[in-house]
């Protein structure tokens, strides 16, 4: 495989595969992914949740403002089905602090219904 010659404007890493402008361009693509998979949790839209998910968002990434996960937002929000289909996609339940997962357990009335939600990746 031949080695890509380093663009002028390539990472100081001359063994970088990637220009800067190229690595910039996927680090937008990625929080874009990441704000449309937090929307699309907050909203409970199962299928615009599934599109990033597809396309390599991460489940356990958090919102600058709040530090919620995709998880967190559609328990907080009663959207079993996309938390379900969060967990299945890999977002870990017991990653979250303390705090976070008392308001897993809120919005479903008690505690039954967040340890069904952490039985679907068992």
């Amino acid at each position: 495989m031949a080695r890509r010659t380093p663009s002028p404007d390539s990472t100081s890493d001359p063994n970088s595969p990637l220009s800067l402008d190229e690595r910039r361009r996927l680090a937008r693509k990625k929080q874009r992914l990441q704000r449309e998979l937090l929307q699309a949790a907050r909203n409970g839209d199962y299928l615009d949740v599934s599109i990033p998910l597809g396309e390599g968002a991460e489940t356990d990434w958090m919102e600058e403002n709040e530090g919620k996960t995709a998880l967190i937002l559609a328990a907080q929000y009663g959207h079993l089905r996309v938390a379900e289909l969060l967990l299945e996609a890999g977002a870990d339940i017991r990653s979250e602090k303390r705090r976070s997962r008392r308001r897993l357990c809120r919005p479903f009335g008690d505690r039954s219904h967040a340890t069904h939600l952490g039985r679907i990746r068992a």
